[in-house]
């Protein structure tokens, strides 16, 4: 809730961040079948580059610190 400490917060979390970039990667691709929907989201996970992991993991105090300041309420980063 607005104003309490979310700890769980999925705006902190680097893998949650991962699912979104991913989801809309799968979006782009198009995928009309089950099989076309595994193969695209098999790719992407393995096109992921190490430096946007890295990049996520540079980010974690920034993002803390945006948390706090909306008091564990929704932030946002800009890029």
């Amino acid at each position: 809730p607005q104003g309490g400490w979310c700890p769980n917060s999925p705006d902190l979390s680097i893998i949650e961040t991962l699912w979104a970039i991913m989801q809309d990667r799968v979006i782009e691709r198009r995928a009309f079948s089950e099989k076309e929907l595994k193969e695209a989201m098999l790719d992407i996970w393995w096109e992921f580059d190490q430096r946007t992991i890295q990049k996520l993991y540079d980010e974690i105090p920034l993002r803390v610190s945006a948390c706090r300041a909306a008091e564990g309420g929704r932030f946002y980063i800009s890029k």
